[in-house]
């Protein structure tokens, strides 16, 4: 992970400090962190909860956005947040489309990881991570999952 994007994790990771609910970093900027292959990316995705995302857009007098969408996975409702030279999108209500509906992103698992000076990000752990990556179906996650079952 080159020092910039790790800087705008440890400011996103001051930003949810404050978070009552827990939060998780996903995509490819949690597949380097956990080692594997993340390729090229602009955007930190997190799954939040609507209280914390309405709470931390009416601290920055921002709105939440209707979220993005793909066929197979999507967000009722966003927050983008410029973090320096990268974005972070806190998606609220975050969903796969599954055996011919839609289910909840909610991971189960959540491995803390450690950015220095006190700050920590959170990520689904390894396994977990890789079944959500597959589910979306999209060539560039399936290589990222792929790469985290290679990873040491």
């Amino acid at each position: 992970m080159e020092p910039g994007e790790r800087a705008a994790l440890k400011l996103l990771s001051g930003l949810l400090a404050e978070a009552h609910q827990p939060w998780w970093l996903i995509g490819p900027a949690a597949v380097a962190l956990l080692g594997g292959e993340a390729g090229s990316y602009t955007r930190f995705e997190v799954i939040v909860s609507p209280g914390d995302a309405r709470r931390l857009a009416e601290a920055r007098g921002l709105d939440l956005a209707r979220g993005p969408a793909t066929a197979l996975q999507r967000a009722r409702k966003s927050l983008s947040l410029p973090l320096g030279g990268i974005e972070a999108r806190l998606m609220v209500w975050a969903e796969q489309h599954l055996g011919g509906r839609w289910v909840p992103m909610q991971p189960k698992t959540r491995v803390a990881i450690d950015l220095g000076d006190g700050r920590q990000v959170f990520t689904p752990d390894r396994a977990e991570l890789i079944s959500l990556l597959k589910r979306t179906g999209r060539a560039r996650d399936l290589a990222r999952a792929a790469s985290l079952e290679g990873a040491p």
